[in-house]
């Protein structure tokens, strides 16, 4: 029985040891240099050199942030943030030894956080990442979870490293400082950038969509209505009643499926609530709702949520006020692979669209025996993002056309996670007028 119960640990710790010996191998390979050089110049164009020096007091040091979604280094002594240190005993994340090969040839806070952010995306075996990650991540902070490493070098120097994860983006960072000093002096110092950080990520969470349609502001709005009852509380909705109805007095009816994140009112996040204006002034009844997507260990159990809200529409259709025989489905970020999944599960020929922004839905789609009978499929992607990278979308999209299914990509140039509220181009604009050209086209009521 101890065997059995010590399994699931030993999996997650060999797993680590193969992943992170693939880590240091791409490292010290990376531009053929034979040690763990990581070359600077190669994301010269991503550093913003930050003055952290409040945090710091009199101590000396520096200071290495990368913010994922953004794909920018925040840099503090960005010479000090290069140079090599030799660890005094050997480097360790979540108990596990990162090898010889950096411990006898040193590492940088720069380095460091290469490691960590190679780790973090699954660069080397995409499979594990998960795994990887339920593994290391072991302390819950903030409503985020942390994984930390430090150690001390050979000329006293302390350094301080970690990934902390937080609202679909990760903070990996790594501190140092010189001369007499203790750890806890440098998670003070990086609690108090991670928290400024986080704030920061919070007024974010207020922008809305960029592009605007005139009368956004005078749709009605029916709030809070429920949808399903659960022993821990209430499921609910709001509909956004479209101005331009159909000769039936009905709406035709979009369901806007949010990502994960940490809350769980994010149909209240004022990004879906100005898409939800934006729909109904664009000539659709759009409904946004709240389901148990802010567990990333549960959210699968409970994309029913989805499920059960679409049959909800369609069932209640005329208290609503909508097209009970068609929709269209639209989902964000991670909502997007639910909402594909579940679209097509719930699919009985009323569903004429679905779309997936900036999102990957999964693999096992492209097993259904009979494509020609799915609604068309539109997925929009950000060049830049550093959430869902494209290039599993496109090999996605490929797959997908070879097989015959009706898939329509859309790809921004120059696109980051969420372009929608990030990207203030023109770019930006074209690809949600062209959302609403594709949801026009499939609809199969006219």
């Amino acid at each position: 029985m101890k065997f059995k119960r010590l399994m699931p640990a030993i999996v997650v710790i060999l797993i680590l040891f193969l992943c992170i010996g693939g880590v240091l191998n791409y490292i010290s390979t990376k531009n053929n240099k034979a040690t763990a050089v990581f070359d600077v110049d190669s994301i010269s164009s991503m550093i913003i050199q930050e003055d952290m020096s409040e945090y710091f007091g009199e101590l000396k040091g520096c200071f290495v942030l990368y913010d994922r979604n953004k794909q920018e280094y925040n840099i503090y002594n960005q010479e000090k943030a290069q140079a090599r240190m030799l660890p005094d005993s050997p480097l360790n994340i979540a108990g596990l030894s990162l090898g010889d090969e950096i411990n006898s040839t040193g590492i940088s806070p720069i380095e460091q956080v290469e490691l960590l952010r190679s780790l973090y995306d699954g660069e080397l075996d995409p499979d594990r990442r998960e795994a990887v990650l339920d593994g290391i991540f072991a302390e819950k902070v903030n409503e985020g979870r942390l994984s930390e490493v430090s150690y001390k070098d050979k000329a006293g120097k302390l350094i301080y490293a970690g990934l902390y994860e937080k609202r679909g983006n990760a903070l990996i960072f790594a501190v140092a400082i010189e001369g007499n000093s203790d750890l806890e002096a440098l998670k003070q110092i990086a609690s108090k950038v991670l928290a400024d950080k986080d704030k920061a990520a919070r007024k974010a969470l207020l922008n809305r969509v960029l592009y605007e349609v005139p009368n956004m502001k005078d749709v009605n709005v029916e709030k809070d209505l429920v949808y399903k009852a659960l022993d821990a509380g209430e499921l609910k909705f709001d509909v956004y009643h479209s101005l331009k109805k159909d000769s039936d007095g009905r709406g035709y009816p979009l369901i806007l499926v949010h990502g994960r994140a940490d809350s769980n009112r994010l149909k209240d996040m004022p990004l879906y609530q100005s898409w939800g204006r934006l729909a109904a002034a664009s000539g659709y009844t759009a409904i946004i709702f709240n389901w148990r997507s802010y567990d990333r260990k549960t959210y699968r159990a409970h994309e029913e949520d989805i499920y059960d809200l679409i049959k909800y529409v369609q069932e209640n259709a005329d208290v609503l006020s909508v097209n009970s025989n068609h929709m269209a489905v639209i989902g964000y970020s991670a909502g997007a692979d639910s909402a594909v999944n579940q679209a097509i599960k719930s699919n009985t020929g009323f569903i004429d669209s679905i779309i997936a922004y900036y999102g990957t839905p999964a693999s096992t789609i492209l097993e259904i025996e009979n494509p020609s009978a799915l609604p068309p499929i539109m997925m929009v992607d950000g060049a830049q993002d550093a959430t869902f990278p494209i290039a599993k979308n496109i090999e996605f999209v490929k797959d997908a056309m070879d097989k015959g299914y009706n898939i329509t990509h859309l790809i921004h140039s120059k696109g980051l996670h969420a372009f929608d509220m990030v990207n203030d181009t023109e770019e930006t604009y074209e690809i949600i007028k062209n959302t609403f050209k594709f949801v026009e086209a499939s609809r199969r009521d006219k």
